[in-house]
């Protein structure tokens, strides 16, 4: 037994007496005791540590150190330490209370929650403004009104404040494989959440039963059974040596399935037992042949849906074959809280024919063993579940331990209902959160509002102490811990938001009524000081007492339908289809834009296909109707040369006048395109000159005239591109290589393009997919270029056509790089490459939305490059400007 040497009574002594023990620790005479040491600095840490062997880990540290009595701050600065020693960080990374605050650095990775978020609002503000591309500039105008308008767009944030879990014993003191422990120290920390070492040792003990794990979000609720199901399956494979089952794992989705399966292959191949456990998927993607392996060999664990795991028990085949010879001990129901109603009783019902089909199975080897081994050898089939964190609805205000109770015996009640385990032997394990205490010394700022949130960057070290520092009314030069340590607000925002999410409206309206002293502030300097607060308070790395760890929650509008008033001196844009203007009273229609000019157009249903002016029109979004017709006003757009472009599926030979010139076209699809007169209050037309105030055209709809809307899909995809975009920039990630099917660029400039069929991008259009050396370019108007012709696409773009008769000789499709030694991240269309000069022509029929968010990060590294390029983006109309845009381009490219 080792002799404890308590750590606070080193300190007591001189640096010389540290370093003495320190070259005794590599001896292990004796423990260290670290019970009331909260912080260690890089001195101390040298003069203790210095002579430990270079090779040594924070598992060989756990072997001379209580890890037990380790504060986090002080785990965490050991890790970083022994990092530093091996050169994975430099010595002014290391986390240290009493440093300066300049060492303080938010973790690689992290991600800001309300940085993230408003970026990915911003982003998704962005794309609706490049989904929406109309030519009229009042449209323009109209939709950025609605989207700078508060609360329009996305709701107020809600932010909810998570405190850490509270940890339990070692991943090493539990009942594990001293391996298999090892790679849970190396993936997470020393110790395991008291959650997790509970249940892990529950189900490992001689007296596990049914169990329900329901903790939060980010709780290691996964562990809890993973790490019991390996451990009896290792436990199992060198018992026995023998195929069987050990464990099976349902799940909801197989997307879970896929994700676990990897994890657990990890864990295996991290511990050296790869080879000695075998783990098996089964779902719908499972081969005839992987079927037949899992037959003639079943694994130790297998993953499934409940969905499959009902075919297994049907077919004899399954049935007969998988589950012979079972020593099938763990049954997981992850997720359980998914199963409710008829999808809740259909489970019910799998789970009892499972148990009933184990008690029968085909048992014909190993049948007879002694008594202490039946429970190994067959053993009782034991439930498992996890589920979020789940509230009783007659808690009310009781006190906590009656809710608790409550709450257990809800849980225990479901679990009988679905498992048919008796409700006294079903355990329910919840989560146990560290307590926080705020410090006595913790007062708020005489001066709130003196920091601007917006003005300062919460990934400067410096910005986030001079922050808190205004926020504690303290010295600049104060050390960041000493600043958290007084902000009253950081600590009451933690008490706070724990229980219930609010917005910061809400925040400031709870502390103007229960803080004394912020009674007599300003509204705007209370709201100024929670901003900041929950900001800075959010960047502060997670071993800084008072740090807020912040969920956000925002709700965001989606499901856009474009309509507009039919007032013409209105004209108020409705972006979720409104019916009637709420500013006039007059209707609204659905709004068309076209993909190839931009024009608007007002979309109606009239009750004569061939007459518009038969009946009244109603506007209408319903697609594909017999007498459809599209409104637009000849006079406020140049429709002559558009006409011509429009019309190209039209074989009206009237198009085109005796010298080739465009005009107005009379005739589409056989239905009459005539100029009338429109009264947008009764929504009727006439040809009479005199009757009606508003001249106007009305068309049959056409394939490339489009509703302009976003489906709550696209609105979706935009949002997650948003998020994608945050997590990479966080992670450093190279966010231009999102959303291109070529994997290396540089290949488009070597190999001749082979053309697969072509892929369906839009009613009545298609664009080539080009293949070039194995990899697929979709979308991407370089290749599409060189394959023009063969595939009639629109708006056909050359040199030779567009550039060269005005004396500009562009290179075509050019690969482009930030410098002379990278690799290539676009292609332009034109370039000029001596001069840096990229000319990217974005037809709007498929270069729209993600692509061109997409196009837009590659394009802006282009222009913040070092040496820069001149980029220049062109739309299909932009092309008519002829000689002026190749005027531009050569003044541009002379600069």
């Amino acid at each position: 037994m080792s002799t404890i040497l308590r750590l606070s009574e080193l300190f007591a002594r001189s640096d010389e007496a540290l370093a003495a023990t320190g070259i005794l620790l590599t001896k292990k005479p004796f423990r260290l005791d670290a019970t009331n040491v909260e912080t260690l600095n890089t001195t101390q840490l040298d003069a203790l540590l210095g002579a430990l062997p270079l090779e040594w880990g924070i598992t060989n540290l756990a072997e001379v150190i209580d890890t037990s009595t380790l504060h986090t701050i002080v785990h965490t600065q050991l890790t970083t330490w022994l990092h530093r020693r091996l050169g994975a960080a430099a010595p002014d990374d290391l986390p240290d209370e009493r440093s300066v605050p300049e060492t303080v650095r938010i973790a690689s990775g992290a991600i800001h929650p309300i940085r993230a978020l408003d970026r990915v609002i911003e982003e998704y503000r962005d794309y609706l403004r490049d989904e929406f591309h109309a030519r009229d500039p009042g449209l323009k105008e109209a939709l950025a009104q609605e989207l700078a308008t508060s609360g329009f767009l996305a709701q107020e944030t809600f932010f909810q404040a998570h405190r850490p879990f509270k940890p339990g014993k070692r991943w090493r003191d539990l009942s594990l494989d001293g391996h298999l422990a090892g790679v849970m120290e190396r993936r997470a920390v020393l110790h395991a959440y008291l959650h997790q070492s509970e249940v892990i040792e529950y189900l490992l003990g001689p007296n596990a039963d049914p169990i329900v794990v329901t903790t939060g979000t980010g709780s290691g609720k996964t562990e809890t059974f993973f790490l019991p199901a390996i451990q009896n399956a290792i436990d199992d494979a060198i018992r026995y040596k023998h195929p069987g089952l050990a464990a099976i794992l349902v799940y909801s989705m197989n997307a879970l399935a896929n994700d676990q399966i990897e994890r657990i292959t990890v864990y295996l191949s991290d511990s050296g037992f790869s080879g000695t456990v075998d783990v098996r998927q089964y779902d719908r993607g499972t081969s005839q042949k992987e079927r037949h392996e899992l037959r003639r060999h079943p694994p130790h664990i297998l993953l499934t849906n409940y969905m499959m795991l009902e075919y297994l028990l049907v077919r004899p085949v399954d049935r007969d074959n998988i589950f012979a010879n079972q020593r099938c001990r763990f049954l997981v129901l992850d997720e359980v809280y998914t199963y409710r109603g008829t999808l809740g009783s259909s489970i019910a019902l799998l789970v009892r024919r499972l148990t009933a089909h184990l008690g029968r199975a085909q048992q014909d080897w190993h049948q007879t063993v002694p008594p202490a081994e039946r429970k190994h050898r067959f053993p009782d089939l034991i439930p498992i579940s996890t589920s979020a964190t789940i509230k009783s609805l007659a808690e009310g205000n009781l006190a906590p331990n009656e809710q608790f109770k409550l709450r257990d015996q809800a849980v225990q009640g479901f679990f009988r209902t679905l498992t048919g385990a008796t409700p006294e032997s079903i355990r329910v394990i919840g989560e146990t959160l560290e307590k926080i205490h705020p410090p006595v010394e913790a007062y708020y700022s005489a001066h709130p509002g003196i920091v601007n949130a917006a003005q300062l960057e919460v990934s400067d070290a410096s910005a986030v102490h001079q922050a808190f520092c205004a926020l504690s009314d303290l010295p600049a030069q104060t050390p960041l811990v000493e600043a958290t340590q007084h902000s009253r607000l950081i600590w009451d925002l933690n008490r706070l938001l724990f229980t219930t999410p609010l917005s910061p409206s809400q925040i400031v309206e709870h502390i103007g009524a229960t803080v004394p002293e912020r009674t007599t502030f300003a509204e705007k300097d209370v709201a100024a000081e929670v901003k900041a607060a929950l900001t800075f308070g959010a960047a502060l790395p997670d071993n800084t007492p008072g740090v807020l760890r912040l969920r956000a929650h925002r709700l965001i509008r989606g499901g856009w339908q474009f309509h507009r008033c039919l007032n013409p001196a209105c004209g108020k844009l409705y972006p979720m289809g409104e019916r009637q203007c709420h500013a006039c009273g007059f209707r609204t229609a659905p709004l068309y834009l076209c993909r190839s000019c931009a024009a608007d157009y007002l979309r109606f249903s009239g009750e004569d296909p061939k007459d518009p002016t038969v009946g009244v029109l109603t506007p209408s979004a319903t697609p594909n109707e017999p007498a459809e017709w599209l409104l637009y006003e000849p006079q406020r757009f140049d429709l002559a040369a558009d006409d011509a472009e429009l019309d190209e599926n039209d074989d009206a030979p009237e198009n085109l006048g005796r010298r080739g010139t465009p005009k107005a076209t009379s005739q589409m699809r056989g239905r009459p395109v005539e100029p009338d007169l429109f009264d947008p209050q009764t929504c009727l037309l006439s040809r009479d000159k005199q009757a009606y105030p508003l001249p106007a055209t009305l068309a049959p709809a056409r394939t490339h005239i489009t509703p302009q809307g976003l489906p709550k899909q696209k609105a979706v995809d935009a949002l997650i591109t948003g998020v994608r975009a945050q997590t990479a920039h966080a992670l450093e990630l190279d966010q231009s290589a999102w959303g291109i099917d070529v994997l290396h660029v540089a290949e488009l400039t070597t190999d001749e393009p082979r053309c697969s069929p072509c892929l369906a991008d839009a009613p009545g259009r298609t664009i080539p997919a080009v293949t070039y050396a194995g990899f697929v370019a979709i979308r991407d108007n370089g290749p599409i270029l060189d394959e023009e012709e063969r595939f009639a696409v629109r708006n056909r773009v050359t040199g030779q056509t567009r550039f060269e008769p005005h004396g500009f000789y562009p290179q075509k499709q050019v690969p482009v790089a930030l410098n002379a030694t990278s690799a290539p991240i676009s292609v332009a269309d034109f370039a000029l490459p001596d001069r840096r000069l990229a000319i990217y022509i974005d037809d709007a029929a498929f270069h729209v939305g993600i692509n061109m968010r997409r196009d837009r990060a590659i394009r802006t590294r282009l222009r913040n490059g070092a040496p820069l390029w001149q980029v220049i983006e062109l739309r299909a109309h932009d092309l008519r400007r002829g000689a002026d845009m190749v005027q531009e381009m050569l003044d541009l490219s002379k600069e």
